[in-house]
């Protein structure tokens, strides 16, 4: 479908971005919905995870992707 093409086109982006510099924890949140929305749920987990680890506080930042991945607040 189309939005699966867009959401495909975002993951590519974001992994290219994050490739390109250091790891910023918005555009991990951000890979980890995508792949979330692609069903890719435990590599969503470990993306928002490693967020987490950059930023703590995207946990409560980012409710609705913590809960896609199975991260409890």
């Amino acid at each position: 479908s189309f939005l699966q093409g867009r959401l495909e086109d975002a993951r590519q982006a974001y992994e290219a971005a994050l490739a390109a510099g250091p790891a910023d924890a918005g555009m991990l949140v951000n890979l980890a919905r995508v792949l979330s929305r692609l069903g890719q749920v435990a590599e969503a987990k470990k993306i928002f995870q490693q967020a987490a680890d950059i930023s703590p506080r995207v946990v409560t930042l980012y409710p609705d992707v913590a809960a896609a991945v199975g991260i409890e607040q």
